[in-house]
């Protein structure tokens, strides 16, 4: 769709989110929303609508969906500590999926690498190595049972892992 086409359905969206008095589908607008911003490339307006979106405590449909926008958006607009923090908060989620935590540990893992600051006893390579590490370990044999898409995602966390593991910023560790 064109820009022009796509603003329209933005305009339409805030006009169902804001007419509406069915919680659903204000959901439903919010999260289309973000999704039609970021495939056009405007993040800072991602980051508006995926916060009015993850204020709402009722909505949670699309709530790890939305997170990845936040924080994918906030990495773009190179801001990687609300990144990182937008990313650990899909990690933590107990509802997350496979795919979610693949999808936000891979760049949370890079960002960390990247930033390459100590906070309290570790680094943030190390962070990032022992997470990693942690993550592909605890996922060895779901991983199986995976799609391609997903598999894809786990191997490449294995190899940077294997990468980070080889780094002489960070501590090996060594498996009993």
């Amino acid at each position: 769709m064109k820009v022009a086409h796509l603003q329209e359905v933005i305009a339409l969206l805030a006009r169902v989110y804001d007419d509406s008095n069915d919680a659903t589908k204000k959901e439903e607008a919010l999260f289309l929303t973000a999704s039609i911003q970021a495939e056009m490339g405007d993040h800072e307006a991602v980051i508006g609508t995926a916060r009015k979106y993850l204020g709402v405590k009722k909505f949670r449909r699309h709530r790890d969906d939305c997170r990845f926008l936040l924080a994918s958006s906030y990495e773009r607009t190179k801001r990687p500590n609300e990144a990182l923090v937008a990313y650990t908060k899909i990690l933590s989620s107990p509802n997350s999926r496979f795919q979610n935590n693949a999808s936000a540990l891979l760049p949370w893992m890079e960002i960390l690498w990247e930033r390459n600051e100590t906070t309290q006893e570790k680094s943030d390579r190390q962070l990032a190595y022992e997470r990693g590490h942690d993550f592909v370990k605890m996922t060895a044999n779901a991983v199986k049972k995976a799609n391609a898409e997903e598999k894809a995602a786990w191997q490449k966390i294995s190899d940077l892992v294997a990468n980070y593991g080889e780094s002489a910023d960070t501590e090996k560790i060594i498996e009993e």
